[in-house]
């Protein structure tokens, strides 16, 4: 005999059942909203998930350009976080200053970004962008990290590819295992891949400045054990050896910077182009410092890679990268040629 098939009612109940875990973890991911990435927030406090900095930037100017009207812009990754907006603001005439910066940054974001207020028509009057090798390597997004990829306005990817890719990432058995104990118990978990983080700071509403305060008071208390704690941060292996960095603009990094400088051109912007210390000290290759000075002019490009007296101290840095305030304000100080 054989076997019956089921009816549509019944198949369609079997379908739900299925598809139920599913519907459950997208009430879930929409009433949570883990990532902060589904709905508006004045402040982007970020509980213990790392959130995607390109999209609380982004969204942070676009919620607030037309009410304060920005007028000056700080770009780059996380290491231009040294540089504050207060502290620029002694240096320049724009009055109105943010913080336009993203995790691991790439010169693709950075044209983004630059093209993104030039569409929008809004002013640009001063600008500091803040280069390192790894920022001009990508000259694409980072379409799938849900941490790294570009906001849709920056990148000109689609909502539904950036949104499906926060819900893909918040699925993974990992992360959501360790959101639920952390909604149940209060407490996070430290995952190998970076999703949950004990000390998030908050950007300012305004600038979206990021304080360093916290780390600042630790060195402050006891700089040995800081400093003695972070010997993993600090790679002394690529600091020996002393080298220059093989050459890495192409024809797609040209052609991303040419484009930038024609939209400074435009604005009329005043600019600085900082290339960072690092405590690894090796040497920007020559010829791609001569490709940038040649495109935005040798007096507004400004190389610290190397050895110097920035990079000398380790204590100067809280990793091989990041730097702190104090040396962002005397490169401040070095480029627009004036004393504090």
């Amino acid at each position: 005999m054989k076997n019956k098939l089921p009816t549509p009612i019944i198949l369609l109940k079997k379908l739900g059942l299925l598809g139920l875990p599913f519907i459950i973890a997208l009430v879930f991911f929409a009433f949570t909203d883990p990532f902060k990435v589904l709905y508006s927030y004045t402040n982007y406090e970020s509980e213990a998930v790392y959130l995607n900095r390109d999209f609380v930037s982004t969204e942070t100017y676009l919620n607030n350009r037309k009410r304060l009207r920005y007028d000056g812009y700080i770009f780059g990754s996380s290491t231009s976080l040294a540089f504050t907006t207060s502290d620029w603001a002694s240096y320049i005439t724009c009055k109105s200053l943010f913080h336009f910066d993203a995790s691991a940054e790439s010169l693709f974001g950075i044209h983004g970004k630059i093209s993104l207020i030039h569409k929008n028509n809004d002013e640009l009057k001063c600008a500091l962008i803040v280069l390192d090798r790894q920022t001009l390597l990508k000259v694409s997004d980072d379409t799938g990290d849900h941490i790294r990829m570009k906001h849709p306005k920056v990148s000109g990817i689609s909502s539904t590819l950036f949104y499906t890719t926060f819900f893909q990432a918040f699925l993974t058995p990992e992360f959501l295992y360790n959101y639920i104990v952390y909604k149940l118990t209060g407490k996070s978990q430290e995952l190998k891949n970076v999703v949950f983080a004990t000390d998030n700071p908050t950007p300012d509403a305004i600038t979206n400045d990021i304080s360093y305060q916290k780390l600042e008071k630790k060195i402050e208390a006891n700089p040995v054990l800081f400093y003695s704690n972070r010997k993993k941060n600090f790679n002394r292996k690529i600091r020996d050896a002393q080298f220059t960095n093989q050459q890495i603009l192409g024809v797609e990094q040209v052609k991303l910077l040419m484009e930038i400088k024609k939209i400074l051109r435009l604005k009329k912007t005043s600019y600085r182009i900082i290339l960072n210390p690092a405590f690894t000290q090796q040497t920007f290759n020559k010829q791609d410092l001569e490709i940038l000075q040649q495109i935005f002019g040798e007096e507004f490009v400004f190389d610290f890679t190397g050895k110097n007296k920035y990079t000398k101290e380790i204590t100067n840095f809280y990793d091989d990268s990041h730097y702190r305030p104090n040396i962002a304000r005397s490169i401040l100080s070095e480029i627009y040629y004036k004393s504090k």
